[in-house]
């Protein structure tokens, strides 16, 4: 499995592209804007993206959401965030970016198992940073958008966020997984598992 990883969007969201060697078609994860970047990256690697995997509804994360659906990619967004994508409830304050709002093709409970392009993938939701924020995982490696940085892990302080709810999906969901998963995180540079049960600051507000 190849995982390639890139910035959209005004805000730098860290988005993923993931394939299997060889093959043509891909999945993404989260979707910040730049929609021309991320046809780029896409033929660049020889593929075509088939499914779009949002972490959460903020503006930030599906900025290309509605661009890649009319070029027929299924979207997959959780239940609770179904709402910020379909109204001004996404936080689209940032100067001059607008999206377009937008109906996902399949809303997720958490707890799924997928397989798309050859690749399985876990949904957990993690709830805290919004409602419906959920981490997707395959093989080694954890996508786990805003809900845990290195060193650090999403706000609280919009609209549904809940800085209680979001200590117990990192500390009693994600540090309880029995493998030292690579985390991919959706802002900035990627960790672990084991190094974030070790320095994370999510302890102080258990």
């Amino acid at each position: 499995m190849k995982i390639v990883q890139f910035t959209t969007g005004p805000l730098r969201v860290n988005s993923y592209l993931i394939f299997k060697e060889g093959a043509k078609d891909a999945v993404l994860v989260d979707a910040g804007g730049s929609i021309d970047k991320i046809r780029q990256i896409a033929n660049q690697n020889g593929v075509q993206i088939k499914h779009l995997l949002l972490t959460h509804g903020h503006f930030d994360h599906v900025g290309a959401v509605r661009e890649l659906q009319k070029e027929g990619v299924l979207v997959y967004l959780h239940e609770n965030d179904l709402r910020k994508v379909q109204t001004d409830e996404c936080l689209c304050g940032f100067p001059n970016f607008k999206i377009e709002n937008f109906t996902p093709d399949v809303l997720l409970n958490g707890g799924e198992k997928l397989t798309l392009c050859g690749i399985d993938f876990q949904v957990l939701h993690t709830p805290g940073h919004t409602s419906g924020c959920v981490c997707y995982i395959t093989d080694n490696a954890i996508f786990s958008g805003d809900t845990l940085f290195c060193g650090s892990f999403g706000r609280t302080d919009l609209g549904d966020g809940d800085i209680k709810v979001l200590a117990n999906s990192i500390i009693n969901k994600l540090f309880k997984l029995e493998q030292d998963y690579l985390v991919y995180p959706g802002h900035e540079e990627s960790t672990t598992i084991e190094f974030e049960k070790e320095r994370n600051p999510i302890f102080y507000y258990v």
